[in-house]
């Protein structure tokens, strides 16, 4: 492998963190360390019961781990396998949401725009913010810390998720 697995594991928890915020969703707990939940993990809240939006959100967040492991990898590495790395329970935790939208087998189409959203610089330097954070000390669960990130990282506005719903929908008509 090109990359090391904490490296990878590290990048993929900080895009979680980093799209749940930019959801809205208040993030208490970032983690590249392993235990019984997996490599690592983000422990986030969405409103219950979940909302068309909140669903949207959860799918993105899902997504995003997966996403910021692409960028990564894309900046980083050099091994092709590398990049579907821990992606299965992401899919499968997602598919709940998906199934809920009547969305079924969109999962890429959300990754997709995961990839879009991270990539921007704005949002890129959170992920590699948290990813040096995470790689310094394993874990972030510093409320006030991750309170004062959740309010400066860029937010996905109504209008954005708009037109996630229009380029869903033309998905599903074949026009993408």
């Amino acid at each position: 492998m090109s990359r090391d697995q904490p490296i990878i594991t590290t990048y993929h928890e900080a895009g979680h963190a980093v799209m749940a915020m930019a959801n809205g969703f208040t993030v208490t707990r970032i983690t590249n360390v392993s235990s019984d939940v997996g490599q690592g993990h983000v422990i986030w809240q969405t409103p219950d019961p979940p909302t068309t939006a909140s669903r949207i959100g959860s799918i993105l967040v899902f997504a995003s781990g997966m996403a910021a492991d692409f960028i990564h990898w894309q900046q980083n590495g050099t091994d092709e396998h590398e990049v579907s790395l821990g992606h299965q329970d992401d899919r499968r935790q997602a598919g709940i949401h998906l199934r809920e939208l009547g969305e079924d087998s969109q999962f890429d189409v959300y990754l997709g725009i995961a990839i879009h959203f991270l990539r921007r610089h704005d949002v890129w330097e959170w992920v590699e913010g948290f990813a040096d954070l995470m790689t310094a000390a394993g874990t972030i669960d510093g409320q006030q810390l991750i309170h004062r990130a959740f309010l400066k990282v860029p937010k996905i506005g109504s209008a954005e998720l708009d037109h996630l719903k229009l380029a869903l929908d033309m998905s599903k008509r074949g026009l993408l």
